[in-house]
């Protein structure tokens, strides 16, 4: 429960219907053991049952979100509580000091007070974000939307969230250095680029946003040139060795190059905070609150470990994932999130309703039997080798000079004739299509 804030601060955004929705699927597994122990009432020995530890998977993080928001939506919560570091520090100047104070209410006039605000103003300077607010940034700013309707303060989710990283055992160095992460791709958002000729670009390395970008990951401004504005090509293999050619980009491929990079980043940060969590979480006699010991590798291999180490006995599983989505604009994370939704509806089907009603028949008992919808041939539509939606986008990313109208034409091609696949004129005009799900088109 303590881990909460963390989740919901990285992982839950508002959207046109929740303040506070999650964006991304769980599954938390809760471990439990057994100790034998004598009952003062009756004098018999019984099993004394104990939560021993716990882990969560994540699925699924709609990484779309971090590039773009419809109107009324914002993007995750800590890219605007993290302008709640500038409340009240206005009126002071660095101090050199880079740790986040453990009372992040800046409020009144007490000493404490004051030593956050001094503390805080060094930070919001590192972070580049004193002489801006979050009308200057393009990734938190394309929807319009800076608050929260359900009269919830980023301020306080705020000082939940450094509550909780306390809690979970993080240090104050490891603090500053997720939340630089996050400020590095607000910045990050604001790099711009000059064309060169026809193909070629470069980065603005007079954008004041470039230096906060670099300066914060710890690279520099020369290599993230080289990262963005061309590409790699390895040409020969064996005893003549290698060949390394570099080919470059046009500035819309710069461009979409930035928001892969910001979508990789913002992935990766999520995942070493789950793991984190997991760590403090798990049980595992091995988590001593040693950095060394948290925190590295995949989430479910360090719940894995903690299972091992405490002998569970018993678990209970709770898959919480989004449901069925259909927007006015769908993209790639809908089909994964509906494709998914699919697979359970199929699971649902299969051992709650037809392997029943099997057991029924076999055991005699009368019954009247309850038709269902079969999926399967939706399943294959999305997931099928060789003429599979998924297979198809992964070809195409692999063929040079590919692009979203060659995946559609791929898709009009191979698709067209399954009955759950659907694209008329009007979509074929516009490089769209449709699936029909069993919880309607999308």
């Amino acid at each position: 429960l303590e881990s909460n804030p963390i989740m919901e601060s990285f992982g839950n955004a508002r959207t046109v219907r929740n303040d506070n929705s999650s964006r991304f699927g769980k599954y938390i597994e809760m471990n439990f053991s057994s100790t034998p122990f004598s009952s003062p009432t009756n004098q018999t020995e019984e099993a004394k049952i104990s939560l021993v530890g716990a882990s969560v998977e994540t699925y699924l993080l709609e990484k779309v979100r971090l590039v773009h928001q419809s109107i009324g939506e914002r993007n995750y919560h800590i890219f605007y509580e993290l302008f709640s570091l500038k409340r009240g520090v206005d009126s002071y100047v660095q101090d050199g000091n880079d740790n986040i104070h453990d009372k992040v209410e800046i409020e009144g006039n007490d000493e404490t007070s004051q030593i956050a605000n001094e503390s805080n103003a060094s930070l919001v300077d590192k972070f580049g974000l004193l002489n801006y607010d979050m009308e200057d940034f393009r990734m938190i700013s394309n929807s319009d939307t800076y608050d929260r309707r359900d009269g919830v303060s980023d301020f306080d989710t705020f000082r939940d969230l450094k509550r909780a990283m306390n809690i979970m055992g993080f240090t104050k160095p490891e603090q500053n250095a997720v939340l630089g992460v996050t400020a590095a791709l607000l910045h990050a958002s604001n790099v711009t680029f000059h064309e060169i000729g026809e193909v070629e670009c470069a980065l603005d390395m007079d954008n004041p946003h470039l230096s906060y970008l670099v300066d914060l990951l710890g690279i520099t401004k020369e290599d993230l040139n080289k990262a963005l504005c061309y590409y790699e090509i390895v040409v020969g293999r064996g005893a003549s060795g290698e060949e390394n050619h570099f080919r470059e980009l046009s500035q819309s491929q710069a461009e979409k190059g930035v928001e892969a990079l910001i979508k990789a980043t913002y992935g990766a940060l999520f995942q070493y905070l789950v793991g984190r969590i997991n760590a403090s979480i798990s049980g595992s006699d091995t988590t001593d609150g040693n950095v060394s010991n948290r925190g590295h590798g995949k989430s479910s291999n360090v719940g894995r470990k903690s299972r091992d180490s405490n002998k569970k006995e018993a678990s209970i599983g709770i898959l919480d994932i989004f449901g069925f989505e259909s927007f006015e604009v769908n993209s790639f994370e809908q089909l994964c999130i509906n494709y998914c939704n699919e697979a359970l509806q199929q699971q649902f089907n299969r051992f709650v309703l037809r392997n029943e009603q099997e057991e029924y028949h076999r055991e005699g008992i009368s019954w009247s039997f309850i038709e269902f919808p079969e999926n399967q041939d939706v399943l294959e539509l999305i997931d099928s080798k060789g003429s599979g939606i998924l297979n198809i986008l992964h070809d195409q990313c692999r063929t040079p000079g590919a692009s979203d109208k060659t995946f559609a034409l791929s898709l009009y091609d191979k698709c067209s004739s399954h009955s759950r696949f659907e694209a008329d004129s009007r979509q074929v005009a516009q490089q769209l299509f449709a699936v029909n799900h069993y919880a309607g088109s999308v």
